[in-house]
C-alpha cells in the first residue's frame, strides 16, 4: 500500500481511529479510504422519504442565508454553478437572482424545474470546456470528492475574473463530531460512522476545520472574503433525520431525539458542525502546489 499524504500540508498521514480513518498530526486534516457507490445499485440502504423530511427544512433555512451572502458579494448577479445540486433546493432559491446551472450525477434525483439549467453527470465532465461562472458552489459536496487537487484546479479555471467559490461543509471542530469521537472511544462506533456516512452511497472522504480548509485553498491562489457557520439541527424533521440512515432501535432513536431537543437552546452557544467559506480568485495565473 502506498503512503497516504495530507492534501493540505503534504505530510504523511497517520492511522486514525479506525482502519479506514487517517489523520494529519500537523494540520489536523482527517481522511478516509471510503469510496462512493453512487449509481452502482438500484436499491437504497436508507429511507429517502425520511431523509427528505429530516433535512429539507434545515437545508432551506441555511440555503436562504447563503443566498443572501452571495447576493451581497455579487449584487449584479451572473452565472452560478452548483456542483452536486441534489434535488435542486438551492437552485430553486438562487434562480431568483442568478442564472443558475446545476450538476448532479446521482440518478435518484429528478429535475423538472425550468427556472434553472440542469446537467446530469459528474463535475467537470458535464460542462463545456469554454464556459465560465461568477460563482461555483459546493453545498455539502466537497467532503465527498476524491481528487481535490483536480477539483480545486478545475474550479479555478471555470471561474471568471474575480469569480468566487462557496464551500458549505461539515467540520471536525463541531460539537456533534467531537461527541462522536468520544462515543467511539467508549466503544460506540455507529455515531462516528454516521458522521462519515459510512456504508452510504456517497460517504465522506474528508473532514476539515476552518484553518486547514483555508490553507488548502490558499495553495491554489484563493483568498477568504467571507466565512461563517450554519444551523446544525432544527426540531422539525429531527426524528426523521435520526432515523433515515440508521439501524437503531425505536427506543434508542427516541432517547437521542429527547436529548437533542433538550440541547437545542444550548447548541447555538456551542461550536457549530457546519462551516461556510467564500473564496475569491486572487489572480489569473494558477499556482496550485498539490502533490503529483
Amino acid at each position: 500500500m502506498g503512503k497516504n499524504y495530507c492534501v493540505v500540508c503534504d505530510q504523511e498521514m497517520e492511522i486514525g481511529y479506525t482502519d479506514w480513518h487517517f489523520r494529519c498530526s500537523t494540520c489536523k486534516y482527517e481522511h478516509s479510504n471510503l469510496r462512493s457507490t453512487i449509481n452502482q445499485s438500484t436499491s437504497l440502504n436508507y429511507d429517502e422519504d425520511d431523509r427528505l423530511t429530516g433535512l429539507k427544512k434545515l437545508r432551506y433555512r441555511n440555503f436562504e442565508k447563503l443566498y443572501e451572502v452571495l447576493k451581497d458579494i455579487k449584487p449584479s448577479g451572473g452565472r452560478l454553478l452548483e456542483v452536486g445540486c441534489g434535488h435542486g433546493w438551492f437552485m430553486s432559491i438562487v434562480k431568483q437572482h442568478f442564472k443558475a446551472v446545476g450538476i448532479e450525477p446521482d440518478l435518484i434525483y429528478e429535475h423538472t424545474d425550468s427556472g434553472y439549467e440542469f446537467r446530469k453527470g459528474y463535475y467537470p465532465y458535464a460542462l463545456e470546456s469554454e464556459v465560465t461562472f461568477e460563482i461555483i458552489v459546493f453545498n455539502d459536496v466537497l467532503e465527498h470528492l476524491d481528487d481535490l487537487d483536480a477539483i480545486i484546479h478545475t474550479t479555478y479555471r471555470y471561474l471568471n475574473h474575480e469569480g468566487v467559490v462557496l464551500i458549505n461543509i461539515p467540520i471536525s471542530t463541531g460539537l456533534f463530531y467531537k461527541l462522536s469521537k468520544i462515543l467511539l472511544g467508549l466503544g460506540k462506533s455507529k455515531y462516528f460512522e454516521r458522521m462519515w456516512q459510512k456504508n452510504l452511497p456517497s460517504p465522506h472522504i474528508h473532514y476539515f476545520n476552518k484553518e486547514n480548509l483555508c490553507r488548502l485553498f490558499s495553495k491554489y491562489k484563493f483568498q477568504v472574503i467571507k466565512s461563517g457557520t450554519l444551523e446544525t439541527i432544527l426540531i422539525k424533521g429531527l426524528y426523521q433525520r435520526i432515523s433515515w440512515a440508521s439501524n437503531l432501535s425505536t427506543l434508542t432513536r427516541s432517547v437521542i431525539y429527547c436529548i437533542l431537543i433538550g440541547m437545542i437552546p444550548l447548541i447555538k452557544f456551542l461550536p457549530s458542525d457546519i462551516l461556510y467559506v467564500v473564496f475569491k480568485k486572487s489572480d489569473d495565473s494558477f499556482g496550485g502546489t498539490g502533490r503529483t
